[in-house]
């Protein structure tokens, strides 16, 4: 067996046996963080908690499309060889809804430095008015800037009878 043959048998049992529980409890997860935070009423409250809340959703969306389809890949069942749309929206809707997730849990840290100093003027940075703003440019920035993931990516042909999402 060759070395590239044995790498794509072990990257394909690794998606496998460590992709599943990892969908599985990224959902359980990102659903009951949901669930706590739209637990009191319908709109949050406090910054923390709508940046928590947009990035649970985001990370949600990250382990639904993206996570689920390269698990199918695992598995010997590739659907974005053969629609265009899996195939864009997997890249795109993956560096979208990570990014997104990572910058909310960021604008939380930086919300609980603001509401933690001695200084009246930073404290009063923290409204929920600036979290709206702020999860909504984010989510507009990542998604102008995975606009190229749209554009190019596409289904290639590859050697005799394949084809390839890249």
């Amino acid at each position: 067996m060759s070395s590239v043959a044995s790498l794509t048998l072990i990257s394909q049992q690794f998606t496998i046996y460590f992709g599943i529980p990892v969908f599985f409890f990224g959902l359980i997860g990102n659903c009951l963080n949901i669930l706590l935070f739209l637990s009191k009423n319908l709109f949050p409250s406090s910054p923390c908690q709508l940046y928590f809340l947009t990035a649970s959703i985001s990370s949600l969306i990250a382990i639904i499309i993206p996570l689920s389809l390269r698990i199918l890949i695992g598995l010997q069942y590739d659907l974005t060889k053969t629609n265009l749309f899996l195939c864009k929206s997997r890249q795109y809707l993956g560096h979208v809804s990570i990014l997104a997730s990572l910058t909310c849990v960021s604008l939380a840290t930086i919300d609980r430095y603001l509401i933690s100093c001695r200084e009246v003027r930073f404290r009063q940075m923290s409204k929920i008015s600036t979290a709206r703003i702020l999860c909504i440019l984010t989510i507009v920035f990542w998604s102008l800037h995975g606009l190229p993931i749209v554009i190019m990516v596409n289904i290639y042909p590859a050697a005799a009878n394949q084809t390839v999402c890249v």
